[in-house]
């Protein structure tokens, strides 16, 4: 992951750094991240908390300019995700070259954010719309920072999404940001559904890697590779690298 700071109009937002400083902020992070041996990246604005359902246009114009710039400056492929505007990531992804995109596409949660609904169906057609079929689709299928409205055993809702077409790579995570994938909820969406990439998508580590990619086909790693594992610092080099290792021997 490469946290972007704060987006105009974001609480976040520090006017004396502005855009210029999210954008050095994340070359020194893409930077580190690719000579620590990760495979892609993945922009977020992360530092947009709390994430409104919709953004305006001033978050996809500072996300799309800054991914793109850094994208230029990466032999990595590169991914969006634009918190929680799913049409806005597609749409970013779009603009910015991005191999991949993560978006929330089937179920319907409440939690921290109130409840979400999700668009599966308008998403998807929404991507074919404006031409970004080529843009692959990563969808949670747990909630994060919130609970199903419905809930269904984990392997069901995969089988679920993988049925009615819904996502090209399935992730399954924690109850939030940082806190550990289940292990035994990847291995049962696995068996679920073999012939379909599974990720994991919270909390992992050094410590747990192994065990997850039993069955876990990769993972999306933000929080355990920062500054004494906070998700609001920079990249820690000595962390990628040890993380990197750990997988490379997990494989």
């Amino acid at each position: 992951m490469v946290h972007l700071l704060g987006s105009p109009g974001a609480p976040r937002y520090d006017r004396e750094t502005g855009i210029s400083g999210s954008l050095e902020w994340a070359i020194k992070d893409a930077e580190t991240l690719e000579n620590g041996g990760v495979d892609a990246l993945m922009f977020c604005n992360e530092f947009d908390t709390p994430y409104p359902k919709k953004v305006g246009p001033e978050t996809v114009a500072a996300v799309a300019h800054i991914a793109s710039r850094v994208a230029e400056k990466t032999s990595l492929p590169h991914g969006i995700s634009v918190l929680f505007d799913f049409f806005a990531t597609i749409a970013v992804a779009k603009a910015t070259g991005a191999k991949f995109a993560r978006v929330i596409l089937t179920g319907a949660f409440a939690g921290d954010y109130g409840i979400m609904d999700t668009y599966g169906a308008e998403l998807l057609r929404y991507r074919k719309y404006i031409d970004a079929e080529n843009v692959k689709l990563f969808t949670n299928i747990s909630g994060e920072f919130g609970a199903p409205l419905a809930p269904r055993p984990i392997e069901v809702a995969a089988k679920g999404a993988v049925f009615v077409g819904l996502g090209d790579a399935l992730i399954v995570q924690g109850p939030m940001t940082g806190m550990e994938t289940n292990a035994d909820d990847v291995h049962r969406v696995k068996q679920a559904i073999p012939n379909v990439p599974v990720l994991a998508g919270t909390g992992v580590t050094k410590e747990n890697v192994e065990t997850l990619f039993r069955h876990a086909d990769g993972a999306i790693v933000g929080t355990s590779l920062k500054v004494d594992g906070n998700t609001w610092n920079p990249v820690d080099p000595k962390r990628v690298k040890e993380l990197m290792n750990a997988a490379k021997k997990a494989r």
